[in-house]
């Protein structure tokens, strides 16, 4: 479904579908971590890669990017990369994207901005975050890594090789009009949500899978660079969502959604309005 808020038009698209263990999942408790396990029915999440599409007037912006095809050898081509192939069913050639806000440098947010060596958005300015940008070209944190934790050190280093003086770094605050870089760490150094239209924040990775989270945000996954951070993180923004009735979408929450309690508990619904001013 494509909404309205402010002068944009937003549109959700799916990259794909990231099945993993159940066993990413972490809690501080135990037995409530086990219980969770249970209750979900099954040995693997569900996780849609999400990007959003944002339009205003002839202007297009992306906020992250998805896999492209750099999960093609692992899981087949066209398992995931399908927003190249939404963008092109709608007549959108890469050049037409002006601008591209990255949650964060992970390889489902940033690996499709590349084309092998080349950009695949051939015009498009990528903002990253500056948290993230120093820390994952940060030669003597990258010494310190094993080789399992190298990859969004080496996506830090592509962005910049191919995209050059075409990337920019953000910090929280307004970086347009009608877009605020909202300040989310702990799923990496600097991770970052944008709230458009003073209304709907997307929140990156701060939620993986939704049905769990958003009712008891102490949960978490091994996924996170520091997940007592990231937990932190995500209790205190559903806090502030709630508080300021914010709408959200994630990476990873489906639809544009509204909070409301539950016996006490956070829970959050889609909203099936077009136009959410």
């Amino acid at each position: 479904m494509n909404h309205r808020i402010a002068d944009f038009d937003i549109q959700l698209i799916s990259d794909g579908l990231f099945e993993p263990s159940i066993d990413a999942l972490v809690h501080p408790d135990a037995e409530t971590l086990a219980s969770a396990r249970k209750d979900w029915g099954s040995d693997k999440l569900r996780m849609n890669i999400n990007v959003m599409l944002l339009r205003r007037g002839s202007q297009l912006t992306l906020i992250d990017a998805g896999l492209g095809e750099a999960w093609d050898h692992r899981f087949g081509q066209g398992a995931f990369g399908r927003l190249r192939t939404h963008l092109r069913s709608q007549g959108i050639a890469p050049g037409e994207i002006g601008t591209i806000y990255l949650t964060h440098i992970h390889s489902d947010h940033a690996f499709g901005l590349f084309d092998g060596e080349e950009p695949y958005f051939p015009n498009a300015t990528v903002h990253a975050p500056e948290g993230d940008i120093s820390h994952y070209t940060d030669q003597a944190i990258l010494r310190q890594m094993p080789a399992a934790k190298r990859e969004p050190f080496e996506i830090a280093a592509r962005l910049l090789r191919v995209y050059g003086d075409r990337v920019r770094t953000i910090a929280a605050g307004k970086v347009e009009a009608g877009i605020e870089a909202v300040a989310l760490p702990g799923h990496s150094p600097g991770h970052t949500g944008y709230l458009i239209g003073r209304k709907v924040l997307t929140m990156g990775d701060t939620v993986h899978v939704p049905e769990m989270q958003i009712g008891d945000p102490r949960i978490g996954l091994r996924y996170d660079h520091d997940v007592e951070q990231a937990r932190a993180t995500r209790i205190d923004i559903l806090n502030r969502a709630e508080r300021n009735g914010w709408l959200l979408n994630g990476a990873h929450m489906d639809g544009i959604n509204r909070l409301h309690r539950d016996n006490g508990r956070l829970a959050y619904s889609e909203t099936r309005d077009r136009n959410l001013n």
